[in-house]
Formats: structure tokens, sequence, C-alpha cells
């Protein structure tokens, strides 16, 4: 059974992808506010997609906040090694370079992937100084 996938739009041109996300994962839909983001992303220990128009704006406001790691993610590779080697737990998906077809590999990427500190310890020592900074 696939995680819990948080799925946040702060746009309504993204609203479409609900149903498809639906149909293949087990998404729950939150409210695009970053602060409720924020809580159920730590509440539900869960992964978030976050589709934007404006994806550094973003990044930048979701990182502010302890224990969230926020990630521009443009493809399922960037999406892959942001969870696995930095434990990102919000994947923000630029509105510009998404089809139906693209988030739907994104978010598999994102609900297959995990963090990896078995077979690369320095993986979990970056999160650590990450942690520190916060």
């Amino acid at each position: 059974m696939n995680r819990l996938l948080l799925y946040a739009s702060d746009c309504g041109k993204a609203e479409g992808l609900l149903n498809s996300f639906q149909k293949y994962f087990n998404v729950e839909v939150i409210d695009a506010n970053y602060k409720s983001i924020v809580n159920e992303v730590l509440q539900k220990q869960t992964q978030c997609v976050f589709i934007t128009e404006n994806s550094l704006k973003s990044q930048i406001i979701l990182n502010k906040f302890e224990k969230i790691r926020a990630a521009i993610c443009y493809n399922q590779y960037l999406i892959q090694m942001c969870r696995e080697h930095n434990d990102a737990n919000v994947i923000i998906i630029p509105l510009e370079n998404i089809s139906q077809n693209v988030a739907l590999h994104f978010a598999q990427g994102l609900s297959v992937a995990e963090f990896d500190t078995k077979t690369t310890p320095n993986h979990q020592r970056r999160v650590n100084k990450l942690n520190l900074v916060q």
C-alpha cells in the first residue's frame, strides 16, 4: 500500500490533477496555507506534493519551519535524490513544468523513495547538519 501523500496547491490551474492523484495514490488534499502544510506533514509523518506558481517563494517559506525540508523538483530523479540524500518531506513542483503525466511520475517517485542511511551514512550526517541550522 502506498504511503499517504498530502497534496496542496496554491493555484486553481492545478486542481485538475487531484483526480489523477486520488486514482493512483492514497492522497489527502490539504489547504495550501503554509502552516497547514507544515502541521499535516509533521503530525502524519508523511510527504507532501505542493504544486505552485511561485516555487522559489514557497521553498524559502517552507524551509523556515523546523523539521521541514522542502525541495523544488523539476524531474523524478531530483525527487529521488532529495528524498534519499536529504530526507525531503515537501516536494515543490513548479506549475509551469507540470502536466498530468509528469505530476503522476513525480508523485510516484516520492511515494517509493526512502531516506537512505544504511548504504551511505553520510546522508544522515548531512541531515544532522541541516537540523543544526534550523
